[in-house]
């Protein structure tokens, strides 16, 4: 959710009402979080909050057809089905950091993320798995040539499903 406009969020799931399919969420001050409760749902949802565009996936957005993506943005996915992987394409400016995060442990979802990072003819640059004693993935890269890259995410153990 963009902090300085939390617009109404989408909310997703095969037991919640016709009546619950969006929320607006309540901005926390502490720790840079959101949460999304209505009455029809189990618990509250957590999310994180940024300074820059947030976007939901679009389908499809596998390796050979990733989803083109504006830098700097942050992503809300899901990892839909078994052995399924979520693929996006930025331009990249030789030189520049990027800041790769995956939160899903964190955000209390079962998703045990590995991030690839991908040059344009699909040479693998990075692959990180579990990062900073945890099983969420962050870690920066260096950018080595201008041009296209794709990052990849998908489950360490090929798992999926709505959660």
């Amino acid at each position: 959710v963009r902090a300085n406009a939390p617009n109404a969020v989408a909310l997703g799931g095969w037991n919640l009402p016709e009546s619950s399919t969006t929320a607006a969420p309540t901005v926390l001050e502490v720790q840079s979080r959101a949460v999304v409760f209505q009455p029809e749902l189990a618990q509250y949802v957590p999310l994180a909050l940024v300074d820059h565009e947030s976007l939901v996936e679009h389908v499809p957005n596998a390796r050979d057809m990733p989803g083109s993506i504006p830098m700097p943005v942050s992503m809300t996915g899901c990892i839909a089905e078994e052995d399924d992987e979520d693929a996006f394409q930025i331009d990249a400016t030789s030189g520049t950091t990027l800041d790769i995060r995956v939160e899903s442990r964190e955000l209390g979802f079962p998703l045990d993320p590995v991030v690839q990072v991908l040059d344009a003819s699909g040479k693998v640059l990075k692959e990180v798995d579990d990062t900073s004693g945890g099983r969420d993935v962050r870690f920066d890269f260096a950018v080595p040539a201008d041009g296209p890259l794709t990052i990849a995410v998908r489950d360490l153990h090929r798992s999926g499903g709505p959660r």
